[in-house]
C-alpha cells in the first residue's frame, strides 16, 4: 500500500471513529433525557402518617388540621402537618369511605349499611343517615346543596335478594341515591336500558356547580366513568380525553369558582408494569392535562385533596392511600409545577 492510499485509509477511519462516538453520545444523551422526563413527572411525599396500622380512607378537616382515616376496626386521628398520630375514636364494623363538610364528619360504615353524621370536633353523633335504603353501599360525595341542607350521593351495588332480581337484570338497582340531611329519598341514578345503566357502581363525585356527578363503572375492563345531570338523567355528550388503561379506585374534584378547576381521576395499571397515577381533566373544557406518578404508590386506594394551607405547604396537599394502607402527603404545588396547571384555587371547607 503506498503512501497516499495509507493516508486516506487512516482518514476514512478516523472520520467512522468521530462518527461513531458522535453516534453512541447522541444515543446516550436521548436515554439519559428520557429517565429524566418520567423522573421529572415523579412527586415525593412529604408527609406520612404515623402508624402501623393498615390504613383504607381518609379526610381532612381543616379548623384543627387534622387528617383522618380508617383502619381495620378504628377511626384514627393524625395531625394533617406532620403526620403525628393523635387519638383513635370509636370502632367500625367495616371501613369505608370519609367525608368531611364544614363542622361535620361523614363516615360510610359498610358493614351496617348507614352514614354516620358525626360533630367535630367533639365527635358526638349528629345522626344516622340511609338507614333501610343502602345495600351493599361502596363510596359517597357530601356537598351542601344549599345553607340549611347538605346532600349525599351514595354508590352502591343493590338489592340481590330473589324479589328483587328481575331488576338486578335490568341494571335498575344498581344506583346512586341522593339523599338530603333530613332522610328524603329521590329517584335513583342510572337508567334501565342503553348506555346510562350502571351495572357496578364504584368511586362517585359530584360538580354542584356545573351540575354533574361522575360514576365510576366497575363491571368492564378497563373502567369507565359515566356523567349525569343532579336528577340523575344520563348524560351521554359529557366525555374526558383521557383514555383508561386500568382500574378507576377514586375520583376528586379540585374545585374553583367560575367553572375553574379539575376533576382527578386516579388510575391503578397493570400495563407495563403494575402502577399507579393521577390524571387531570379539566371539569369544563374535558381538555387532558396529563398523568403524573407518585413516590412509593404502586397502587391507589383513596386520596383526599386539601385546597388550602396545610403546614408549610401554603398550596394544599394531595392525601393518598396506597396499597400496603400507608398514608402520605403531597404538595399540590408540585403537581401543579410538573403539570403546568394553569388554575389554583384555595378553597376552606
Amino acid at each position: 500500500m503506498n503512501q497516499k492510499m495509507l493516508l486516506l485509509y487512516r482518514i476514512l477511519f478516523s472520520i467512522s471513529v468521530i462518527l461513531l462516538l458522535v453516534s453512541c453520545g447522541s444515543s446516550s444523551q436521548t436515554t439519559v433525557n428520557s429517565d429524566k422526563a418520567v423522573d421529572s413527572l415523579t412527586v415525593s411525599h412529604t408527609f406520612t402518617a404515623k402508624t402501623d396500622e393498615k390504613l383504607h380512607y381518609t379526610a381532612h378537616y381543616r379548623v384543627n388540621q387534622w387528617l383522618f382515616a380508617v383502619s381495620d376496626s378504628s377511626l384514627m386521628v393524625f395531625d394533617a402537618r406532620d403526620g403525628n398520630y393523635v387519638k383513635t375514636i370509636g370502632k367500625i364494623s367495616k371501613p369505608g369511605p370519609i367525608k368531611v363538610n364544614g363542622g361535620l364528619l361523614f363516615l360510610l360504615d359498610i358493614g351496617q349499611e348507614i352514614i354516620q353524621s358525626i360533630i367535630l370536633p367533639t365527635f358526638e353523633t349528629s345522626g344516622i343517615l340511609g338507614a333501610g335504603g343502602l345495600k351493599k353501599p361502596v363510596d359517597m360525595t357530601i356537598f351542601a346543596s344549599d345553607v340549611n341542607k347538605t346532600s349525599y350521593f351514595v354508590s352502591h351495588s343493590g338489592d340481590s335478594s330473589f324479589q328483587n332480581s328481575k331488576k338486578i337484570l335490568s341494571g335498575s338497582s344498581y344506583f346512586a341515591l341522593n339523599e338530603t340531611s333530613e332522610d328524603i329519598q329521590n329517584p335513583p341514578i342510572g337508567e334501565l336500558t342503553g348506555s346510562g345503566i350502571l351495572y357496578k357502581p364504584g368511586a362517585i363525585e359530584v360538580d354542584p356547580t356545573m351540575g354533574t356527578i361522575a360514576v365510576v363503572e366497575k363491571s368492564e375492563f378497563p373502567n369507565k366513568i359515566n356523567f349525569f345531570d343532579l336528577n340523575g338523567n344520563y348524560d351521554p355528550t359529557y366525555r374526558t380525553t383521557f383514555l383508561v388503561s386500568g382500574e378507576i379506585p377514586d375520583i376528586e374534584l379540585y374545585y374553583c369558582t367560575e367553572g375553574k378547576g379539575y376533576w382527578l381521576i386516579a388510575q391503578n395499571t397493570e400495563f407495563g408494569g403494575k402502577r399507579a397515577s393521577l390524571n387531570l381533566i379539566d371539569r369544563v373544557t374535558n381538555e387532558y392535562y396529563g398523568e403524573i406518578w407518585f413516590e412509593d404508590v404502586n397502587e391507589i386506594r383513596s386520596m383526599c385533596i386539601v385546597q388550602s394551607k396545610v403546614g408549610v405547604n401554603i398550596g394544599g396537599m394531595l392525601y393518598i392511600v396506597n396499597e400496603k394502607g400507608k398514608l402520605y402527603g403531597y404538595p399540590w404545588e408540585s403537581i401543579k409545577e410538573k403539570l403546568n396547571l394553569k388554575h389554583f384555587c384555595e378553597i376552606n371547607r
